[in-house]
């Protein structure tokens, strides 16, 4: 983060700005549990879903079937294709321990396609969650 904070400074200055470079400053949270963890990585496993999903921040997807074939057959600039068994850039990344973490390809695949899912069911104006059938 430092090398960040130093390219912050150098653009900067040599474009006459002031501030933050990026949209927020960088934040550190302890994860404290497996649960935590799991989260974590099925929210930055999903996050490209943002590229065909313009609302995807704001908790809506429009085409969830699309968005996960998006994530499972077009998406190549992730690890993603190597957790759930197509190898991409295994070399890259070490899927050993969150393959253990969460018992398997299948089950990754499964967290992923259900936060996706989740995310598609729409929210009524008394902010209860209403699944999409």
């Amino acid at each position: 983060m430092q090398k960040i904070g130093g390219y912050s400074h150098y653009f900067n200055k040599k474009y006459g700005r002031g501030g933050t470079l990026f949209q927020d400053r960088y934040k550190i949270i302890h994860i404290d549990t497996q649960e935590q963890l799991k989260n974590n990585f099925v929210y930055i496993q999903t996050n490209p879903v943002a590229l065909v999903e313009p609302e995807w921040k704001d908790w809506k997807v429009n085409h969830p079937q699309e968005a996960i074939k998006f994530l499972e057959e077009k998406y190549l600039w992730s690890s993603y294709w190597d957790y759930i068994g197509k190898k991409n850039f295994p070399s890259v990344s070490e899927q050993e321990f969150f393959l253990k973490l969460f018992k398997g390809e299948a089950e990754i695949k499964k967290e992923v396609n259900s936060w996706i899912l989740f995310k598609a069911s729409s929210i009524t104006r008394s902010g209860n969650v209403k699944l999409l059938e």
